[in-house]
């Protein structure tokens, strides 16, 4: 491939997914069950139809990532990609995946108990330490990148631009500034993950809430805060 993929960041509210324009398409993260119809949208504002994506790459399993994993999975039809750590939440229940204490409140619109109970999903692809992306028409990677979960992954394309999902938190509204999420598994590994980001050619970061942010702005906001 000859150019470097396009990235379409979709904001759906406090949270965001993005579409990515190469030779083929991928689709990175769902948002939340009603969250479909404006995701369909903005892929159609591209020329891009479910039955064109290449791959659903979930960045990890909490329900404001794959609320509208099943719908968009079943009208695409594209393969689902997560990490291995991540995939028993996948098949357990997208609707219900992680949901605890006040994320539920935050994250879980009003739903019938029957809306509730839709089936898992079996991802087709399961990603270990990383994931190239060119099988799926995309010049970038998926690298494992644990801290806010243990299965947490980033994308970083050929361009340069990072999509890390809740590795970074810059704000549910407005653009922030870009620190530590409130959330971590392992405030360790999370730092590590970061600075693993910026050791790579990544320029700019592309969060799921807040952002996005220069590389050196992620620099200079976790060197203070270490």
């Amino acid at each position: 491939m000859s150019h470097h993929p396009r990235l379409i960041p979709i904001p759906l509210g406090m949270v965001k997914a993005f579409l990515i324009l190469g030779e083929r398409q991928i689709l990175v993260d769902t948002g939340m069950r009603t969250h479909v119809s404006r995701i369909q949208a903005a892929m159609a504002q591209h020329d891009v139809a479910p039955q064109d994506l290449a791959l659903i790459l979930i960045t990890h399993a909490h329900a404001d990532h794959v609320g509208g994993l099943a719908a968009l999975h079943a009208q695409s039809g594209a393969p689902v990609a997560v990490h291995a750590l991540e995939a028993p939440a996948l098949r357990e229940e997208t609707g219900r995946a992680r949901r605890t204490g006040f994320l539920r409140r935050l994250f879980s619109p009003r739903t019938t108990p029957e809306q509730e109970q839709r089936g898992g999903i079996e991802p087709a692809v399961l990603i270990e330490q990383q994931l190239d992306l060119a099988p799926y028409g995309v010049q970038g990677r998926a690298l494992s990148t644990p801290g806010h979960t243990p299965g947490s992954v980033s994308v970083l394309l050929s361009g340069g631009q990072a999509i890390v999902g809740d590795l970074i938190f810059g704000g549910f509204f407005g653009r922030g500034r870009p620190r530590r999420h409130f959330l971590a598994s392992s405030p360790e590994r999370m730092d590590e993950s970061v600075r693993a980001l910026l050791a790579t050619k990544a320029k700019e970061f592309h969060l799921s809430h807040g952002g996005p942010f220069a590389a050196e702005a992620v620099r200079k906001a976790f060197e203070q805060d270490t």
